[in-house]
């Protein structure tokens, strides 16, 4: 799964309110729910898990019965980190993720009869992507 994007449902709401993106860790807590992203402090929400969907790299949390009031993260979380920093962090990340779905699509591809052909493309796409992020990867220093 990639990271995912973190909703809180709210009472008499159609929609859910972001609470945060990029969660690469959610542990249930004693407190709630802890949510980790790669360039933010570990947040711990007073909720519990009511729906992940693996498509969409969603998360909805529903507030629990001890919820206070939900803080906004503030935007001085980042610290210092630049975009350079944050890019040395997610490149290989995005090369080995691209590379997994790369060997499924090709496994894929396989079992899909005449549309295997465009399903091998979008592999060697993929793997085409990853060459031009290596090559970014390269010029940052990593």
């Amino acid at each position: 799964m990639c990271q995912a994007t973190v909703y809180l449902a709210r009472d008499g709401q159609e929609e859910s309110e972001e609470i945060m993106q990029d969660v690469i860790l959610l542990e249930t807590t004693a407190d709630g729910v802890r949510l980790s992203a790669f360039f933010e402090e570990p947040r711990t929400v007073q909720a519990r898990v009511g729906q992940i969907d693996f498509l969409k790299h969603t998360v909805t949390l529903y507030p629990s019965l001890k919820a206070a009031t939900l803080g906004r993260p503030r935007k001085d979380e980042m610290g210092a980190i630049t975009d350079l920093e944050k890019l040395r962090v997610l490149l290989p990340h995005w090369i080995e993720h691209n590379a997994e779905h790369a060997a499924e699509f090709r496994q894929w591809a396989e079992r899909a009869g005449e549309a295997g052909a465009d399903i091998r493309a979008a592999a060697e796409a993929l793997e085409q992507a990853n060459q031009a992020l290596k090559t970014a990867q390269e010029k940052l220093g990593n």
